[in-house]
């Protein structure tokens, strides 16, 4: 098997897409629970799924898992056995050296990546501040219009043109209409990463609280080189605004003495 970590995509060895392998909660494997003592596989307290190890499974044995489930949730660590990983696309910075590094805590914040998330983490209290992916899809296997009510909060979409809200009920993010239109129609791949997310943040967290975004919607960059060489960075510390995060300036190459 192949697996990109740029789009979450799961190949066969000839090629064929598989899954794509994305948790939309950004949940890691150690924070899964033991399905049973020693056995390999985990269970996901949030989806209430049990996720499959995939560590020791051969092509075939994927393929055909995929086949028979297609909602089939799966992880790999680095001792998979038949798993090509290519390169990292980015530069991934953890909780627990951020915290040696500036000696304080973070409040961890966690992205949703599917609408469904989105829902629970609303439904959960927080708060949901929704950023673009830069992923814009020309087609795809689903399509979607999102809102959410100014009153509730709750969020509404739909994939049928028939059941839009209407214009007089959702206008603009500045009306004072019963719906917020929060992302007009877009297409939905299942090789693609979503083409949209939002951070959970919890509600009236103070301004000027200091947070961890385990995984960034927004490209910030690190220079690896002085001659313009950058690399993304896929996690780091940011402080709360009030409206949104105010993200740290990455590391940059720089020599003085």
């Amino acid at each position: 098997m192949i697996f990109d970590p740029k789009s979450g995509a799961l190949f066969a060895d000839d090629g064929k897409f598989l899954k794509t392998v994305r948790c939309p909660l950004a949940i890691k494997s150690e924070q899964l629970s033991l399905l049973t003592p020693g056995g390999p596989d985990r269970f996901c307290h949030s989806c209430k799924k049990t996720i499959r190890n995939i560590d020791e499974w051969t092509d075939e044995q994927a393929q055909a898992a995929v086949e028979l489930d297609r909602e089939l949730c799966v992880f790999a660590t680095s001792k998979a056995k038949n798993i090509v990983f290519l390169g990292s696309t980015g530069t991934n910075y953890s909780y627990e050296r951020m915290f040696l590094d500036e000696d304080q805590q973070f409040i961890r914040i966690q992205t949703m990546r599917s609408l469904e998330a989105m829902a629970d983490a609303e439904e959960r209290g927080f708060e949901l501040i929704f950023g673009d992916t830069g992923i814009d899809n020309d087609f795809g296997e689903a399509k979607y219009i999102l809102y959410r009510n100014r009153s509730t909060g709750k969020l509404y979409w739909t994939g049928d043109y028939r059941e839009m809200v209407t214009t007089s009920d959702a206008l603009d993010k500045d009306s004072s209409a019963k719906f917020e239109l929060i992302q007009s129609w877009f297409w939905v791949r299942s090789d693609k990463p979503f083409p949209l997310a939002a951070y959970a943040v919890p509600k009236e967290l103070p301004v000027g609280t200091r947070v961890f975004l385990d995984d960034l919607i927004e490209d910030v960059l690190e220079q690896t080189r002085n001659q313009g060489c950058e690399k993304r960075v896929n996690a780091w510390p940011a402080t709360w605004n009030g409206k949104t995060f105010d993200v740290d300036p990455p590391y940059k190459s720089d020599l003085v003495g």
